[in-house]
């Protein structure tokens, strides 16, 4: 071999910066170096650049001294990362090349098939290779007893008076006909018509007097209209529930698997309770009751699809309930499904009160506004979404909307006159949240930020401007640009760079979100609600229908904080109904208020499904806010849509506000758009895929639902699948698809789950599982300073791991710290929730409870819960698993610009409030080049990205990519390779590509035990997925012992920061599995099979 130029370690690595740098950045197209290099060093630069596709290197002579210059050709791509192993890793390594390579892996596991639709599902032989009906986690599947009972007779009729005022009630005798001589029964009326809570009454009522054995299921959207109705329903039959009825919901159940003869669960359950191929929750079951079809979301209209499929095998009978709905479409897909015996009844209600519709014209002589209302509450971005909560002077007549030109006027004083660096991030939150325009002028001088930035040359603070829409060719009040000010004030470096972006933004390929630029001003909302407060009864309550969870809060907030409105907290009782609190603070939302006190709800549309009664006021909004997804890039956003025309009169009560004209209800849509055709669909491509194995899912299954979703939707769904592992190339289920099917969580989140096992780093990744599943834990603060707080506070909490995963562990860790000394006010002083945290600890109790059923997981001995936390202390491996759940989410970091890209996203960005998102100056160069991350959120044409965590090369090339994939070797050439003796020498090169943008590059020898490592794992994965909990042998033992070893070296050597106590010593606290404020893991000890240490 050839030897190789030899330079100090210090020479090289400030070369190999050098070289990234300009590499790195696309807009430089020549790069030179001093004239003080040595021979030795400008050969080294030579050897390096001239395997360097697309760079060519010049030396030139002037005045006796020669200067290197390079030059990139205009073709020139980003060449792949290349990573040489530490000489620790290489040498473990190498221990592992004493066994051969993968044994034979066993075929993908086969769960079914699918003959034709008309004739419904096939009952196949294939799923005798596999039983998972033994692997039936006990809060993820719907359990009925073996044979259906005789209902018990009414216990009391206490509410036989409400129960007959209900406009369903006269249809009792039209119902039960129409249910015992037709196969299907469609019931559609409005919201709080009785038929959620009637019908499956008048079925057991009916079946008691004639001594039929009955057993109904009753599938809800959302697990609090499960929980709710069934407390209603056993509320009227003068019962407690959990005996004749009950409920099962994910976290919570109250049933008796043999008493319950009705059962209110969700759609989900009822979904992961569909194991082919004998179908065992639908075997016992006398009627199905899917509710609330209107709603239209992802999992109703799966429902129902396999339901009308399904009813060729069993007996059951199916009623279909909902509010307004486009009954000829589902009519008609009815018969074509072949389910052409049915009953359609429409609910009609004579109306006994006549309901007060206020439009804005009348809210406007209510508070006497003047103009155009409508113009003024529903605002464009440049106006201010929490103006009563900024301390501003200026004031105007129509809702005070000129304040957030006042607030950008301030900042921008701020920051030229004063130089107050604090006032341009404040600038920017307020942008971020809509409420001042980035464009804004300076009253005085008639620059915007970005002129104000240019002029101080701060090109990262352009940088950051032009990213959140920022037009470098607006003009100011002088009629110059920001290019022209660049120009005149002589900042060579500001003009580059506006220069470049001009040039190069025509040829940015983007593609958008389109987001609703209209916004509520929550202060018009607080106004009026302090109208109604002011003249009405207290014991008349208010329901206020809001578009998003974060108006929720921040409307909660102004009514207590407000300035200008006074509201006495010992006059009025506040509750929320969503999603996302626990359901014990929902069920206060339908207990009257005390004596003398106002109650005031704040929701969203969930409210739609469930009816909240005795309420007199309703402020309905209009809007909602729906989950967009891109499937062209698999990214993500929120906007705000307009309500349907059904949804709006459903929520008409005694006195209605309609913060819209009248002209707008009338446009409404008159049914609401299904949610298949614009969410992510893996978890409805696994279901399929389990329920009809070797046809196309895509053409075969989805082109006969309701209304289909697009087919690049499915596609790109179905390669995210078989991406992660959970189908094969032929789209068949894999092993891992098979348990990933028993997970309540997203297909990727629950490999994470089965790598942590084996990766034996269990605790801290099923605190961040049950994080990402559930929301943010982090309490999102309004005002900019305390988002600047914020961002600190979770820089603190990341220590120094660049790690978004790494806060959401310290929250935890501090959460439960604080919550065993009940100091609450200490949590939300550090932006935490406490009331988030304890659904994700809930979260995590179900998680493991599933992880036991499916054999992961044992009492005692090998797999125990101290065995698989051995690794939990190590960051490096936690990291290990998260790469192989977020694939193939990988975003490369372009160090010059500090931006984000990949094959899917040109230019993206850390999420402002992420630990690693800051200005270049705060990072010069970050350790690695990789991240992976959660999702993309787009706003506008701004691609952010949420939850990073910062990872090595080699952790990346041995968790990414699909198991199912053949990597091909390329060779490269030659590159210098140190021995561990200190010398020097040249070896071959080779690459190979996790996907078809992600390429490593390095020595012979490292890809290649780079490779083994991979199948190393894939074996012991394979294992663990044939057989839960099987006991590792000597020689694989001592194969993941080295592959931690190997994570935690190369980390170390990237630079990566290496902490203490991230994992905790698990502890039981109220039946629940927590982890204890401890130490953290210690080094794990070996056990004999009695689990006795050794």
């Amino acid at each position: 071999m050839a030897l190789a130029p030899t330079l100090p370690k210090g020479k090289k690595k400030c070369i190999n910066y050098i070289l990234n740098m300009f590499l790195g950045c696309l807009d430089e197209k020549d790069a030179g170096f001093p004239d003080s290099l040595t021979s030795a060093e400008r050969d080294y630069i030579i050897s390096q650049v001239s395997n360097l596709k697309g760079v060519s290197i010049e030396i030139r002579s002037r005045r006796e001294k020669e200067y290197v210059i390079m030059h990139k050709d205009p073709d020139f791509v980003f060449p792949p990362n290349s990573f040489i192993l530490s000489h620790t890793s290489r040498e473990s390594m190498m221990s592992l090349m004493t066994e051969k390579g993968p044994s034979d892996l066993d075929r993908p596991v086969v769960i079914g098939t699918y003959q034709n639709r008309r004739k419904g599902f096939s009952l196949g032989a294939n799923f005798e290779e596999i039983d998972r009906t033994n692997n039936v986690g006990s809060g993820n599947r719907l359990h009925v007893s073996n044979e259906s009972r005789i209902p018990p007779q009414r216990a009391g009729d206490e509410f036989a008076q409400r129960r007959q005022s209900l406009p369903i009630w006269k249809y009792q005798e039209d119902i039960l006909n129409s249910i015992s001589s037709h196969r299907v029964t469609v019931i559609l009326g409005k919201s709080g018509y009785g038929k959620t809570t009637q019908v499956p009454q008048f079925i057991l009522d009916s079946a008691s007097a004639s001594n039929t054995p009955t057993r109904i299921l009753s599938c809800q959207p959302h697990r609090l209209s499960a929980i709710m109705m069934s407390g209603s329903v056993a509320r009227e039959r003068g019962e407690r529930v959990g005996v004749s009825v009950g409920y099962q919901a994910r976290l919570e159940s109250c049933y008796s698997p043999c008493a319950s003869v009705l059962l209110f669960s969700t759609n989900e359950l009822f979904l992961r309770s569909l194991m082919p191929p004998s179908f065992p929750v639908l075997q016992n079951i006398t009627h199905v009751i899917l509710d609330e079809i209107h709603v239209r979301d992802s999992r109703t209209d799966f429902a129902l699809m396999c339901l009308v499929n399904l009813m060729n095998n069993f007996e059951f009978k199916l009623i279909l309930m909902g509010g307004e709905i486009d009954a000829e479409g589902l009519l008609a897909f009815l018969k074509e499904s072949g389910a052409d015996d049915f009953g359609l009844i429409h609910v009609q209600q004579h109306m006994t009160f006549f309901p007060k519709i206020f439009y804005l014209d009348d809210i406007n002589k209510f508070l006497g506004k003047q103009g155009n209302l409508e113009s003024c509450i529903y605002q464009t971005e440049t106006k201010s979404n929490f103006s009563c909560v900024l301390d501003t002077s200026e004031t105007c007549d129509c809702c005070k909307l000129n304040r957030s030109g006042h607030l950008a006027n301030q900042l921008l004083r701020r920051f030229l006159l004063q130089d107050d660096y604090d006032a341009f991030n404040e600038f920017v939150d307020f942008v971020l949240r809509h409420e001042v325009d980035v464009n804004g002028t300076h009253k005085d001088t008639g620059l915007t930020f970005l002129m104000a930035c240019t002029l101080k040359g701060m090109v990262s603070h352009m940088r950051r401007l032009i990213a959140i829409g920022a037009e470098i060719m607006f003009k100011g009040i002088n009629g110059l640009t920001a290019l022209d000010i660049a120009k005149e004030t002589r900042q060579p470096a500001a003009f580059t760079y506006l220069y470049l972006q001009l040039t190069t933004s025509s040829t940015t390929e983007t593609t958008a979100i389109t987001h609703d630029v209209k916004l509520v001003d929550l202060y018009f909302i607080l106004e009026l609600i302090h109208y109604i407060h002011s003249t009405s009864p207290p014991d008349e309550a208010i329901l206020v229908f809001l578009s998003s969870y974060d108006e929720i809060v921040t409307l909660k907030e102004m009514i207590f904080r407000g300035k200008e409105y006074h509201f006495d907290s010992q006059s009025i009782v506040i509750s929320i109904f969503h999603v996302n609190i626990p359901c014990g603070d929902e069920r206060a939302i339908f207990e009257d208020a005390a004596r003398e006190l106002r109650k005031i709800v704040l929701t969203t549309d969930v409210a739609d499904t469930v009816q909240l009664k005795n309420f007199s006021h309703v402020i309905d909004l209009g809007y909602a806010e729906e989950r967009i997804y891109n499937p062209k890039n698999t990214a993500t956003g929120n906007r705000k849509v307009r309500i349907s025309k059904s949804a709006a009169e459903d929520r008409v009560r005694l006195n209605t506000y309609r913060i819209y004209e009248r002209k707008t209800f009338e446009n409404l849509s008159l049914y609401r758009k299904p949610e298949i055709g614009q969410c992510p669909l893996q978890e409805i491509c696994l279901f399929a895929t389990s329920l009809m194995n070797g046809v196309d899912v895509s053409v075969e299954f989805f082109s006969d639902f309701l209304s289909p979703p697009p087919t690049i939707s499915l596609t790109r769904s179905l390669e995210e699948l078989v991406s992660i592992g959970a189908l094969d190339k032929a789209r068949m289920m894999t092993p891992l698809g098979c348990y990933l099917l028993d997970f309540p969580v997203e297909p990727r989140l629950g490999k994470a789950l089965i790598y942590a096992v084996m990766l034996r780093c269990l605790d801290p990744i099923l605190t961040i599982v049950a994080c990402l599943t559930h929301r943010d834990p982090f309490i999102t603060p309004v005002r900019p300073e305390d988002k600047i707080r914020l961002r600190r506070r979770k820089l603190q909490l990341s220590r120094n791991t660049y790690s978004d995963h790494m806060t959401l562990l310290q929250a935890f860790q501090e959460w439960e710290n604080e919550a065993d000394s009940c100091d609450i006010g200490t949590l939300c002083k550090n932006y935490i929730s406490p009331g988030t945290f304890d659904m994700i600890c809930a979260i995590r109790t179900d998680l493991l409870g599933q992880l036991r059923a499916l054999g992961f997981v044992r009492c005692k001995g090998f797999g125990n819960i101290k065995d698989l936390n051995c690794n939990s202390h190590n960051w490096s491996v936690v990291k290990a698993a998260m790469i192989g759940a977020l694939y193939p989410n990988v975003m490369k970091i372009n160090q010059s610009s500090f931006s984000l890209s990949n094959n899917e996203f040109k230019l993206a960005r850390f999420h402002p409030l992420s630990c690693i998102g800051k200005d270049p100056f705060e990072y010069p160069i970050l350790p690695s080049p990789w991240v992976v991350y959660d999702e993309v959120n787009q706003n506008g044409v701004i691609d952010f990205c949420k939850g990073c965590t910062l990872v090595s090369p080699f952790a990346l090339a041995v968790f990414g990519g699909s198991p199912t994939y053949e990597y091909k070797f390329e060779h490269h050439g030659t590159m210098e390779v140190t021995a561990q003796n200190g010398q020097a020498y040249v070896e071959d090169v080779l690459s190979f590509k996790l996907n078809e943008w992600i390429e490593f590059r390095g020595p012979r020898i490292d890809i290649e035990l780079v490779n083994l490592v991979r199948e190393k794992f894939q074996r012991l994965i394979q294992k663990q997925l044939r057989k839960p909990g099987t006991m590792l042998t000597q020689t694989e033992e001592k194969d993941l012992q080295t592959i931690t070893l190997i994570l935690t070296t190369e980390d170390r050597a990237s630079d990566l920061a290496q902490i203490d106590g991230i994992g905790q010593w698990p502890r039981f606290a109220g039946g629940s599995l927590l982890s204890s404020p401890c130490q953290g893991f210690k080094m794990a000890t070996t056990c004999d099979s009695n689990g006795t240490e050794e």
